[in-house]
């Protein structure tokens, strides 16, 4: 039998990888890294802190995560944003 070659684990790691926004509420948003960087939807999701010069409104800090691209179900937006993790995908 043939032995399957092996590629550098490295080499995909971030296609096979999604980052999860996280409210301190514990609300989460999800998107995949093919989303974030392959796509013109990666170009609109930003961090904020302030909007148009000014804080944020209360509701809204210290931080928020907006996705301002997203069309199907409404903008993915993440208010008083806690943390983002970039996770692996496991089979």
């Amino acid at each position: 039998a043939r032995e399957a070659r092996r590629r550098p684990a490295g080499r995909f790691v971030l296609r096979q990888s999604y980052l999860v926004a996280r409210a301190a509420d514990d609300y989460l948003a999800v998107f995949s890294w093919a989303e974030i960087a392959n796509s013109g939807l990666g170009d609109g999701v930003v961090v904020a802190y302030r909007l148009d010069g000014a804080p944020l409104a209360t509701s809204e800090r210290p931080l928020a995560l907006v996705s301002a691209r997203d069309t199907r179900s409404g903008p993915r937006h993440v208010r008083w944003l806690s943390s983002i993790d970039l996770r692996r995908a496991t089979p």
